[in-house]
């Protein structure tokens, strides 16, 4: 019982993550951390890679001006994070 307690309530250990994000405006933030380079996957229909620059230090993904919206309206990625925010500075 106490080691269920325990793993409950401890910090997230894995890097992975998984979202789902809303096409809206042209910036995207995927995570308050850094992005592992080159982490990023998307399920289902990827969005035109030159029409989307991936900012990992900053894990955001910024719509390239110009560039129209992709055809659906959401869609899931799947990433990893650095233990940092190498955008920020400390």
């Amino acid at each position: 019982m106490l080691l269920f307690y325990s793993v409950g309530n401890a910090q997230q250990l894995s890097s992975l993550r998984t979202k789902w994000i809303r096409f809206q405006g042209d910036t995207i933030r995927l995570d308050s951390m850094s992005l592992l380079q080159n982490s990023l996957r998307y399920r289902g229909t990827s969005p035109d890679t030159n029409q989307y620059q991936l900012r990992p230090d900053e894990g955001i993904l910024v719509r390239k001006p110009g560039s129209k919206p992709p055809s659906g309206d959401s869609m899931e990625v799947i990433f990893r994070v650095l233990p940092l925010n190498f955008s920020s500075s400390y």
